[in-house]
């Protein structure tokens, strides 16, 4: 086989769709995939995809979410034939790439965590397949007691504070981790199913008063540490340092914590609903190569290999299989002398992650990247203003409202 793996930094580019779009491309060359950079710390997916038997180049992307996106979408809406035949794109991002008709609908595929395979279809059909999946979870450190509730969260964080530590470690610095964070704080329904925004509706108004509410007054009181500036690696250092009673974050983090092992702790899925997150692997709609690359998913998609990926390098499985028989990690030389989880431990953390996706959720949305910034906006400024008034919620929910829709006047984000 032969991998290449390279690293580029593509410049953006105007939305080419148009008369004069390349529509059909040759086959010709290696199968090319765009990927963002791998954050487990065995470098388990390059080891995966180096077992692949045909040759494949890897091209990395910005490890920054919004740029990733950026660059892939500047690549996929070229003018010319496509730069790569394989995305693989942030969930949040299928919708919109579905909508401007950049990728192939692909075959069903039997056997994936559900929740998983939904974040892949747009208008009831599949536009990708899940590579790996993440879902918000909560660590805290061994002797602190399990929040069930996020009243529960913030009195512990606040008990925790008291010591001399944060109280929780989130993300939310002003990216996309930040709208993550906060759409799981605020703990009400922002968007239902069908893409129609309902943070005003019903009790939903006074319930987002309320947890915006207690969100100030965490901040206020020095629950959160430095988490309005923190993005993921920050947070884990602090928690691993123990400088935070508890963390928010994703599974990759339980990896990290056990290898670091300066720690100890529990885990345990994040009270409410938490965000689905996770990687998608989409076939741009004009490849030349596309048998090859449904092939090449199909490759990432076999049991052993999303085992490993688990195993490995921490990433939560799309296959059902997975779960069912945990095995440790079968790739040579992705362990060096420090601890690594055991399979006692990989199946119970399984347990934890199956029964935090069966509560997960995110918005699909064809104007996501939008939606997001302004409601990262809307959400911060409340806090930061301490005005958390029911008004200033429905104030929120026309801003967003406007958002979803793709309207991009300067009036929609909340000051």
């Amino acid at each position: 086989m032969g991998l290449v793996v390279g690293a580029v930094a593509m410049a953006a580019v105007a939305d080419a769709a148009g008369p004069h779009r390349v529509r059909h491309c040759p086959q010709t060359g290696k199968l090319r995939v765009a990927m963002a950079p791998d954050v487990s710390a065995s470098g388990v997916w390059r080891r995966i995809i180096a077992r692949y038997p045909d040759p494949v180049e890897v091209v990395e992307v910005s490890p920054v979410a919004d740029l990733q996106d950026a660059e892939t979408r500047a690549a996929a809406q070229a003018v010319t034939c496509p730069e790569f035949d394989v995305y693989a794109l942030d969930v949040v991002s299928v919708a919109e790439y579905a909508a401007a008709g950049l990728l192939r609908e692909l075959p069903p595929r039997p056997g994936l965590v559900e929740r998983a395979a939904a974040t892949g279809r747009w208008r009831g059909r599949q536009y990708a397949l899940p590579f790996t999946t993440d879902v918000g979870l909560l660590y805290r450190r061994a002797e602190l007691p399990e929040p069930r509730t996020w009243v529960e969260l913030w009195a512990a964080a606040r008990a925790v504070r008291t010591t001399g530590r944060a109280g929780l470690a989130a993300q939310l610095a002003d990216y996309e981790g930040g709208t993550v964070n906060l759409l799981e704080m605020i703990r009400t329904r922002v968007v239902d199913r069908d893409g129609d925004v309902v943070l005003d509706e019903g009790d939903n108004a006074a319930d987002a008063a309320r947890a915006l509410s207690q969100l100030a007054e965490a901040g206020r009181n020095g629950d959160l540490g430095a988490s309005w500036s923190a993005k993921e690696a920050d947070s884990l250092a602090d928690f691993a340092a123990g400088k935070a009673g508890y963390l928010r974050h994703w599974p990759y983090a339980y990896h990290r914590l056990v290898t670091d092992g300066r720690v100890d702790f529990e885990v345990s899925p994040l009270p409410g609903t938490p965000a689905l997150g996770g990687t998608n692997l989409a076939v741009d709609a004009r490849s030349g190569r596309h048998e090859q690359a449904l092939e090449f998913v199909e490759f990432l998609l076999r049991p052993d290999n999303q085992r490993d990926l688990f195993a490995c390098g921490g990433y939560a499985p799309v296959v059902e299989a997975a779960y069912r028989d945990v095995q440790p990690c079968s790739i040579a030389g992705s362990a060096d002398s420090r601890p690594t989880p055991s399979v006692r431990q990989l199946t119970a953390f399984a347990k934890v992650l199956q029964e935090a996706l069966a509560r997960a959720d995110r918005p699909s949305l064809a104007h996501y990247a939008r939606f997001s910034q302004v409601f990262r906006q809307c959400v911060t400024h409340a806090v930061q203003e301490e005005n958390t008034s029911e008004q200033r919620v429905r104030d929120m929910a026309d801003a967003l409202r406007h958002a979803v829709d793709g309207r991009l006047t300067g009036d929609d984000l909340c000051g």
